[in-house]
């Protein structure tokens, strides 16, 4: 028999490996952690919508909240009447004034009423008067007022944006021309289709356009609708403005004439009784010369509207508030007297709501959309892409139909981050929204749709905000 010498090792004692099991079962039970939620935002997809993507009827990529229709230059037979047109011309200095009238355009500002002038210059002349008697300077009466318009003129001057009207000389007309038709045309092309793709049955006999300019609101309403006009008024004030459009249609062999519905003219139709199915603004608010103008204006032309009023304008901060002067105007005058009745307009479009726009009321920064478009190639020998920001209503004189599913419309740019998308909406009950919607806490197609929804779309569903664990 051996013996073992040294401390026995652990290893080797009998029942070593029950006793542990016996240990471990013996331990104090621990307390569950209770699990903190959290609530998050989620798409939830119109039905149809997810039934569609779900049976693979059309890609995610292409849901119907899209609004984007890829027009990006005007039409051939307009670009080779704007070729014959600056024949013999020195294009590089076209291009330059071009360019000159196109910044002159987007930097204008709402012209100055009457009160501003009042209201400025009584702060003047009180800062004047306290100049003179900080400076303890003793001047007569008439030396004063003197001193006194001639300081207070001086800086009414650099306080006070100068607003002058478009000229009305050929050649700006013919530089009005290359700098914005490109531009004008893809804006109301954009807006158009969208009121063609919302409301498929709508097919406009009569076009009335405010302010045609070159033509490029029958240009668009052209190309969208193809042959369902059936007469078409243009009304600008500028002479050589029509003159030019004629040419233009005379170039691109387009009818023009009374026989075939186009009219061109220079002031609004002094009747009221006549309506038609589109009226058409596009860029023309902003050359009126003051308020009251441009609410007479567009009083005169939602009198004139059977079916849809498009309002156009820059996307600057005056180009957006002359649109929600007028939106605000039309709301006015369509709103009941009493609670039970039902307004017979409604937004069309962008907004998904009729109230008054969020953006007025938060951040008093401009509700605009932006589109790239192609420079014609004769100008540079080559096109050049280029953005434009632009700032629309579309008034429909009818109710809201109850199927009108009001989804949220993307108003600024999206944001793509690993995992969730980041995006600004601004929703049917008149509220603007910044929503981040993660992957895994959405559906595959829903996470898909939104990630594809840019600046300008709809979110085909609505927003809800689920609790979930952490």
């Amino acid at each position: 028999m051996s013996i073992m010498k040294g401390p026995p090792r652990l290893c080797f004692l009998p029942g070593l490996g029950s006793l542990r099991k016996c240990t471990s079962q013996a331990k104090a039970p621990q307390p569950q952690e209770s699990k903190s939620s959290k609530r998050v935002q989620c798409l939830d997809l119109d039905p149809q919508v997810k039934v569609a993507v779900d049976t693979k009827l059309f890609h995610p990529r292409k849901h119907p909240g899209i609004m984007r229709k890829k027009v990006d230059e005007i039409p051939n037979a307009l670009s080779h009447a704007m070729e014959v047109l600056t024949e013999g011309r020195k294009k590089s200095d076209l291009s330059k004034a071009a360019d000159s009238l196109r910044n002159q355009l987007w930097g204008r500002l709402l012209p100055p009423e009457k009160k501003d002038y009042t209201e400025k210059i009584k702060v003047e002349r009180m800062k004047v008067l306290q100049a003179v008697q900080d400076s303890k300077l003793e001047l007569d009466h008439e030396t004063y007022e003197k001193v006194e318009e001639k300081v207070v003129t001086r800086r009414l001057k650099d306080i006070i944006h100068p607003w002058h009207p478009l000229g009305v000389s050929a050649e700006t007309c013919l530089q009005y021309l290359l700098s914005r038709t490109p531009a004008e045309y893809c804006i109301l092309h954009k807006v158009l289709s969208e009121i063609h793709m919302k409301d498929p049955t709508f097919h406009p006999n009569t076009l009335f356009d405010f302010g045609s300019g070159v033509a490029s609101g029958y240009w668009a309403a052209k190309e969208v609708w193809q042959k369902s006009l059936k007469e078409v008024y243009n009304v600008d004030s500028n002479v050589e403005m029509n003159e030019l459009a004629c040419k233009i249609l005379k170039l691109a062999k387009e009818p023009f004439s009374a026989e075939s519905g186009i009219f061109f003219r220079q002031f609004l139709p002094v009747s009221t009784d006549r309506t038609y199915d589109l009226v058409i603004s596009a860029f023309s608010l902003l050359e009126l010369p003051s308020f009251k103008d441009r609410m007479d204006i567009v009083s005169q032309l939602w009198l004139k509207t059977e079916k849809y009023l498009v309002l156009i304008e820059d996307g600057t901060n005056a180009g957006y508030e002359a649109i929600m002067e007028a939106r605000n105007l039309v709301s006015h005058l369509e709103t009941p007297d009493k609670e039970d009745e039902i307004a017979e307009f409604h937004v069309f479009s962008p907004c998904p709501h009729d109230f008054l726009c969020p953006r007025m009321i938060n951040d008093r920064t401009p509700c605009n959309f932006i589109i790239s478009y192609r420079t014609p190639k004769f100008l540079e020998g080559k096109q050049h892409e280029k953005k434009h920001m632009y700032s629309y209503v579309v008034l429909k004189k009818a109710a809201r139909p109850l199927s009108d599913p009001q989804w949220p419309r993307c108003v600024r740019g999206t944001l793509l981050r690993p995992e969730a998308v980041h995006l600004q909406i601004c929703q049917s009950d008149g509220t603007l929204n910044n929503v981040m919607l993660q992957k895994k806490y959405n559906s595959r197609n829903a996470y898909r749709c939104a990630k594809r929804t840019l600046w300008g779309d709809c979110l085909p569903g609505n927003i809800v905000e689920q609790e979930v664990d952490k």
